[in-house]
């Protein structure tokens, strides 16, 4: 909600297809692998121009790596490589936009019990064939969003994880935008 008074963008629900959509979030939710449909809309999202943001609930580092080792078997062409805290989704230097500072979010490794000041919120650029296309974290942003309480969860307190994702749809609407015009950032 706080995107879409923002930002005026429009969160479409999963039933209702991805055509049109700047950016898609997907969140792991355990340990299986991803469906074959699911890589496929992905794989759509991807070729149409749109950016992917991609979290694990809970934070849980098993699911992670399932979920990073699924992604990278969507396309040969595709790669991870860490982001640097220079990147404009943390610093929140995204032309054109008005974004947020996140390099040094509170963090909670379990909500409302222990938190820890100037954490960070490891981040990882998805590349085709050295262009960026998605971003990858293996903390858990979507639980942050509407404080959802996850036993011994690790990700973003709910202040940081909104300016986080606003950054990260800012940076799917700059990234629509370039490859409209045929300029890919890397």
């Amino acid at each position: 909600r706080l995107m879409q008074a923002n930002y005026r963008v429009e969160v479409l629900p999963a039933a209702s297809g991805d055509e049109g959509a700047v950016m898609m979030w997907v969140s792991a939710t355990g340990a299986q692998p991803m469906s074959d449909s699911l890589r496929q809309r992905i794989q759509k999202h991807i070729q149409r121009g749109g950016l992917l943001f991609a979290d694990v609930v809970s934070g849980n580092a098993a699911w992670g790596e399932q979920l990073s080792a699924d992604l990278l078997k969507i396309d040969r062409s595709l790669s991870l490589s860490p982001l640097r805290q220079s990147h404009p989704i943390y610093t929140g230097d995204i032309s054109g936009s008005q974004g947020f500072d996140v390099r040094n979010p509170l963090l909670r490794a379990a909500l409302r019990t222990r938190f820890a000041d100037r954490g960070r919120c490891d981040l990882f650029a998805l590349l085709r064939n050295d262009q960026m296309v998605g971003v990858i974290t293996h903390t858990d942003v979507i639980s942050g969003l509407g404080y959802t309480l996850f036993p011994n969860c690790r990700g973003p307190m709910p202040d940081d994880a909104r300016k986080l994702a606003m950054n990260a749809m800012l940076l799917a609407m700059r990234h629509q935008r370039e490859q409209a015009s045929g300029f890919a950032q890397k």
